[in-house]
């Protein structure tokens, strides 16, 4: 790997925000980095219960293993990496929504200032979740430019095909999804998160 002979695709998420680790480690690496509106984020992990799975209970003491995200014990709590050093006892207090609401603010923060701080940003291809939607196919090939490889284009129809893609962004969806998160979580936090979003969709937190 440190040769640059091989490459391995690794897919997951919040590795953005260890990216300073990754550099040290001297990789001939290449990033394809996708952000989404943070409400549409929000709602995503809502949906699947990351606001309680996450953390440690009587039942399941180290947390939800299948999330599969390194768990640290915070003042007698197991709670996902990213939240060891949360005043834990009062953010477990919070409504699921606002546990939510508050990691993915800090998440992305992070995401966003490693990669503003990368040694090396032309390895880094940043694109939007929306444009993967509604331009599948000029992403993908804007996704092959970048790793400078030759885009099978049959195999990529197929593809898209199956995925049920290109498709519209439904926006008034998103609107109902901000009026859910709105109804559950502080004035404050959902300005936070407002504040994200616009610099989001103006120039994806200028990254780009």
């Amino acid at each position: 790997l440190s040769k640059g002979d091989i490459y391995v695709p690794f897919q997951t998420h919040e590795l953005m925000t260890n990216l300073d680790i990754i550099e040290r480690l001297d990789l001939d690496y290449k990033f394809i980095e996708i952000y989404r509106n943070p409400f549409d984020v929000i709602h995503s992990w809502i949906k699947r219960g990351w606001g309680d799975r996450f953390f440690g209970t009587e039942f399941h003491p180290k947390g939800d293993l299948s999330a599969l995200t390194l768990s640290l014990n915070n003042d007698g709590i197991f709670v996902p990496w990213f939240c060891s050093e949360y005043d834990i006892h009062g953010f477990m207090e919070l409504t699921e929504t606002e546990r939510v609401s508050i990691m993915v603010i800090d998440l992305i923060r992070s995401a966003i200032s490693k990669q503003k701080a990368s040694k090396h940003p032309e390895r880094i291809h940043t694109i939007t979740f929306e444009s993967m939607l509604e331009q599948p196919a000029n992403q993908m090939q804007n996704i092959a430019n970048f790793l400078e490889m030759d885009i099978h284009n049959e195999k990529m129809e197929i593809f898209l095909k199956q995925e049920d893609l290109p498709k519209n962004y439904n926006k008034d969806l998103l609107v109902e999804k901000k009026k859910e998160i709105r109804s559950s979580i502080s004035e404050k936090t959902f300005l936070e998160v407002k504040k994200l979003e616009l610099e989001y969709l103006s120039n994806i937190y200028e990254l780009i």
